[in-house]
């Protein structure tokens, strides 16, 4: 099973429970949801910790449930950067240098991308 399909499973357990209540149970939006379940989004870890509690299963319990590919799969968002990065290298847009005054507009995983890449001399 995938992420996705074990909340539905868990869910289909549970009789009357509606996906908007998972969401807040979750705290997540009902959108946030949607995507995890669409696998356009990684389930965050505060989330997975909560939907344990929320349908008293055991970490165990929720492993035993994923398929071993699943298990092994990198993590959404890694995939969609690679892509991205992937996408960016064929265009010819990829960064090489980076001045002190550009590193201002830059954050998060970008930054941290952009300066590895300018590292391996990408």
């Amino acid at each position: 099973m995938t992420i996705p399909q074990a909340i539905e499973h868990l869910i289909s357990k549970k009789p009357g429970i509606r996906r908007s209540q998972v969401a807040e149970a979750l705290n997540l939006t009902q959108g946030s949801l949607l995507k995890i379940m669409r696998e356009e989004k990684d389930l965050p870890f505060l989330a997975a910790v909560k939907l344990l509690d929320y349908f008293k299963i055991s970490f165990e319990e929720f492993v035993g449930m994923l398929s071993r590919e699943q298990l092994e799969q990198q993590e959404i968002s890694r995939l969609k950067h690679a892509r991205r990065m992937e996408r960016r290298r064929a265009e010819g847009d990829i960064i090489t240098t980076v001045r002190a005054d550009e590193l201002e507009h830059i954050t998060g995983l970008e930054l941290m991308t952009t300066v590895m890449e300018v590292l391996r001399g990408e």
